[in-house]
């Protein structure tokens, strides 16, 4: 009995870590999607941009997003780390 209540209790938290993983990689989806979006929206928009001081103001606000992304990603990394170890 006791093995029993082992194997399923192994087993169930082996699927409540599947949906886990399943969950955040669904959310690293949606945000791969909306980062590819608002990118997209940004090239056009800068593609748009006339003078020099909307450009600069466009470059400011990609450095700083591509500074989040590389905090997102690094998280991420930690993340994974956490839910494999």
């Amino acid at each position: 009995s006791s093995s029993f209540e082992g194997a399923l209790m192994v087993r169930v938290m082996a699927e409540e870590n599947i949906a886990e993983r399943t969950r955040f990689r669904l959310m690293l989806k949606r945000r791969k999607a909306e980062r590819l979006k608002a990118e997209a929206a940004e090239r056009a928009a800068m593609e748009r941009a006339v003078t020099a001081k909307q450009r600069e103001r466009f470059e400011v606000a990609s450095a700083r997003r591509a500074a989040e992304l590389a905090a997102r990603r690094e998280e991420y990394k930690r993340e994974m780390d956490r839910m494999t170890a």
